[in-house]
């Protein structure tokens, strides 16, 4: 399978942009830093918008190569690009937007424009000017018109950072649905570790306009925790392997160890999720009547005290996975816990991300 290879210089004001990493040619490759790292630069140099020194190579398609004197100009690139702001025609309708998309893009057909309004559920949308959508409907549109015709990359710039949480988690269904069937890479620029963890197959950390790496996520699920998640907290990712349509209930494996999580997901597919300090407690011995789906044995490996909370790190007995748990000083002490016993710890809420 061709790859997607990027290596390129981009000198701008106070920043040298630097990659040299290959993207997965399938999945989200969420790009990760702090504002200011040159995150969004490197989308604007893999869309032609700005002329970067080196290779970009899509999918075995050279778009730049600067030994060679190619340099595709951005209308001769195929992708999709969506913008923090939608970059809609404010005085056009969402039809005429998408219309007008339709008809400037290679491949694009009014059948698959039409496929995209009803997966998207905007047909209600279509007479509104774009003044008159809300955040989250614009960003709805701009994702449609990214996706016509036959693109070979999806650019996506922090397409959540302005909308409210209801649009976001809307959204994010949506991309984490179109991820799976659509089988081009896309490239996600954001500053949301619970974006991340909803999204991204593979991520790569920016530092300094440097990118030199592009790991699977399941790699970085530690680094990603050291960011401020508003609670300590382990982040997981784990395969669908069944689902209690009954129940709403999915079974979910992580290292031969079955999570149950309520929601509604995809079979044979990967999530990653995350579990908050807060959202375990501990017992020395296992309640087998109770409303706690997830309990597991695990061994303490280490505790901080912090004021009246302790918090332990654990690990499940005869796996590699790790847990956080949130007490009181006052428990901890009740329980006379210490490193190396083994308790049981019950897992009372997972978030889905």
């Amino acid at each position: 399978m061709c790859k997607t290879n990027l290596h390129f210089k981009k000198e701008l004001k106070g920043l040298t942009i630097n990659v040299d990493v290959t993207v997965p040619n399938q999945g989200v490759t969420v790009l990760f830093g702090a504002s200011g790292s040159g995150k969004t630069s490197i989308l604007n140099c893999i869309a032609g918008i700005y002329d970067s020194h080196g290779v970009i190579s899509i999918q075995g398609e050279f778009w730049q190569n600067t030994a060679e004197k190619i340099f595709l100009k951005t209308h001769k690139r195929s992708m999709g690009y969506v913008f923090q702001d939608s970059m809609l025609f404010a005085t056009m309708t969402v039809e005429q937007n998408l219309t007008y998309a339709c008809e400037n893009k290679s491949g694009a057909s009014l059948i698959q424009l039409q496929d995209l309004v009803a997966q998207f559920n905007i047909s209600d949308l279509m007479s509104k000017k774009s003044i008159n959508l809300s955040g989250g409907e614009k960003q709805k549109v701009a994702i449609i018109r990214a996706m016509l015709g036959t693109p070979k990359v999806l650019l996506l710039d922090e397409p959540l950072a302005s909308l409210d949480n209801k649009s976001k988690k809307e959204i994010l269904n949506i991309l984490f649905e179109l991820k799976t069937k659509i089988k081009i890479p896309f490239i996600y620029v954001t500053h949301s570790v619970d974006e991340v963890l909803r999204l991204a197959d593979n991520i790569g950390f920016m530092e300094h306009g440097i990118l030199s790496k592009v790991i699977p996520i399941e790699k970085a699920m530690d680094r990603l925790c050291s960011f401020d998640l508003g609670e300590k907290a382990i982040a997981v990712r784990g395969f669908v392997k069944s689902y209690d349509q009954e129940f709403y209930l999915a079974t979910v494996e992580v290292e031969g160890v079955d999570f149950l999580i309520p929601g509604t997901m995809e079979t044979n597919s990967f999530i990653n999720f995350k579990i908050m300090a807060n959202n375990i407690s501990l017992t020395k011995v296992k309640d087998t009547n109770s409303s706690i789906l997830n309990i597991f044995k695990v061994e303490i490996i280490n505790h901080e005290i912090i004021r009246e909370q302790v918090y332990i790190d654990l690990i499940i007995v005869e796996t590699q996975i790790k847990l956080i748990a949130k007490i009181t000083k006052k428990s901890f002490s009740n329980l006379n816990l210490a490193k190396g016993q083994q308790v049981f710890a019950q897992v009372k809420a997972i978030n889905l991300v």
